[in-house]
């Protein structure tokens, strides 16, 4: 069951993450769709495992937020960079990034109440 709980945040994730960078970043980027798509599944890996498994569950929503905006950030820079090799607005990476923030504090609360409670490891609240 443990597994189905993984695909499903991963299948969500990945979503989510493909309907935000398919809209944003054409407009930031020479990206087209399919380059969008890419970078969604790179970030949505790289994500996943770094911030919501690792960081989410030996820290709290609030740093696991931080470390996906900052990974975002990064991704979505070096991926624009390896596809296009054109510059990127980085005023407009920025805004996109902290979208990407504000759906991965939501999306944690998920992970944290399915995917990491079926795994028994305990989420820190923030005040702790």
């Amino acid at each position: 069951m443990e597994k189905f709980n993984h695909a499903t945040a991963l299948i969500i994730k990945f979503v989510a993450m493909a309907i935000i960078l398919v809209i944003a970043l054409p407009m930031i980027s020479t990206m087209n769709i399919f380059q969008s798509l890419i970078t969604a599944v790179v970030l949505t890996a790289l994500a996943y495992a770094i911030g919501d498994l690792y960081i989410l569950s030996a820290s709290n929503n609030i740093y696991a937020t931080l470390a996906d905006a900052g990974m975002a950030f990064a991704i979505i820079w070096f991926m624009n960079f390896l596809l296009t090799g054109a510059p990127i607005n980085l005023g407009g990476l920025l805004v996109l990034a902290v979208i990407i923030g504000a759906v991965e504090y939501f999306f944690h609360k998920y992970v944290a109440g399915t995917v990491l409670e079926g795994d028994k490891v305990e989420v820190k609240e923030v005040n702790e």
